[in-house]
């Protein structure tokens, strides 16, 4: 008897270990760490996302938004979880493969299935970057469509802004209807919406 309540007891401090070990993990979850951290958490329509716009260079990523966790920035760019998760993105391009230009810039949410329908994951911070006329990640539809009258949809689950320019801003939406993607895009091809 005195054995197996001592393997009881082992067993109880064992599991209780690992739930400790898991939710400080959780907490200091690398997605989280890694997301973008700027000075100002603003979205201008066809023009920039958290002060990081077109045109910019390797080292005005990590002036924009911080160091980059993934080491040196070049090509496609992911702060916060490289699967799926929340996520700030920069996609770059270069015409000699060493000086590399933004001509992309994102922010999403991850990514749920409720039941039958895949829906926005708001816990994210990434939600209070907002755009003058207060659209932010996990918006509704309704509140984009009145915000912006003048959007254009794109296929069945994003909407397009146009401008400046060839700049236009795509929102993407989940199956709920919510802003899980907001994507500035420097030439704006139709069909080029958000992930």
């Amino acid at each position: 008897m005195v054995r197996s309540l001592t393997q009881l007891v082992a067993v109880r401090f064992a599991v209780a270990a690992v739930a400790s070990a898991a939710l400080a993990l959780a907490a200091a979850s690398p997605a989280a760490a890694g997301l973008p951290k700027p000075a100002a958490k603003t979205i201008v329509p066809g023009k920039s996302i958290g002060g990081l716009g077109f045109g910019g260079s390797q080292a005005s990523v990590e002036k924009a938004w911080g160091p980059y966790p993934g080491g040196t920035c070049e090509q496609i760019c992911t702060y916060g979880a490289p699967h799926g998760g929340a996520a700030g993105e920069v996609r770059l391009e270069s015409a000699d493969s060493v000086h590399y230009k933004a001509f992309e810039v994102l922010i999403r949410t991850g990514i749920e299935s409720k039941g039958a329908k895949d829906v926005a994951g708001c816990d994210t911070p990434l939600v209070g970057w907002k755009t003058s006329k207060g659209i932010h990640l996990c918006s509704k539809v309704g509140e984009l469509k009145k915000a912006y009258p003048g959007l254009r949809p794109d296929g069945a689950s994003a909407y397009v802004l146009k401008g400046p320019g060839q700049a236009a801003t795509i929102f993407s939406l989940t199956e709920d209807k919510l802003v899980f993607l907001i994507s500035i895009v420097a030439r704006f091809q139709e069909g080029q919406p958000g992930e």
